[in-house]
């Protein structure tokens, strides 16, 4: 491993270079025993071995660096998302405006069911604080509010 010039990270260099003409030129040319000499052939096939472990130590430092950086794209993508939302058409609404929409979202008519009217204005309460602060403004919403209380013992 040598260290890269400008982080000073390790960086994978191989130590054994390919080269698969000289190699098969051998194995079509010599032949024999005094051909071959062993010691030499087994020590390229130490330095081949060393070289894939760090071909393998390499490919999962990079494999982890991506799954960070992946991880960090789609918490970047997330942000803009929120950042976008901060350009939403709903959040120039006058507060006046957002009440009265409010008011005509909850239904006013006597058949409509006590779960539906106290839906509604949980719903409309629950969006965002700013909506809260609006909802728990009109005590008209919460006036519609129905509660029974169980009587049985």
């Amino acid at each position: 491993m040598t260290l890269c010039f400008a982080c000073g990270a390790n960086v994978f260099s191989p130590g054994v270079i390919v080269d698969f003409s000289v190699i098969r030129d051998k194995l079509r040319t010599e032949s024999g025993p005094a051909s071959v000499q062993p010691d030499e052939v087994v020590n390229v096939l130490q330095n081949i071995k060393r070289d894939l472990q760090d071909y393998d130590m390499e490919i999962q430092r990079l494999e982890s660096r991506r799954i960070l950086l992946a991880a960090q794209r789609e918490n970047l993508k997330q942000y803009a998302s929120e950042v976008q939302s901060l350009l939403s058409p709903v959040r120039r609404v006058p507060d006046e405006i957002l009440q009265c929409i409010f008011d005509y979202c909850l239904p006013i008519h006597a058949y409509a069911s006590q779960a539906l009217r106290n839906k509604s204005v949980m719903a409309i309460s629950s969006v965002c604080t700013h909506w809260r602060r609006n909802a728990l403004s009109i005590p008209a919403l919460w006036s519609r509010i129905t509660l029974r209380w169980n009587t049985r013992g």
